[in-house]
């Protein structure tokens, strides 16, 4: 199955992609003591600033941009979605 998405539509899938990381690195960090959670925590807040960029970027879209289109023949977006809940 075949999908398009505008550019608005990337930018929140890029946006939840970093959320599902945060909640991956900061359940992974729950498991572990000193410095393997430090370092885990330390990706989650990585993973809070890539969320923050594609956030503004979005913000940042003139309204004619937000109609681009970007094509995902293989549908890997949706399954890669699907597939990061612990």
């Amino acid at each position: 199955m075949s999908m398009i998405f505008n550019a608005d539509e990337v930018l929140k899938i890029a946006e939840q992609i970093e959320r599902n990381g945060i909640e991956f690195y900061e359940r992974a960090a729950e498991r572990f003591d000193g410095d393997a959670a430090r370092r885990l925590r330390n990706l989650a807040d990585m993973e809070r600033t890539h969320e923050q960029v594609f956030a503004s970027m979005r913000r940042e879209l003139a309204k004619a941009d937000q109609k681009l289109k970007a094509f995902d023949p293989e549908g890997e977006a949706g399954r890669y979605l699907s597939l990061i809940h612990i």
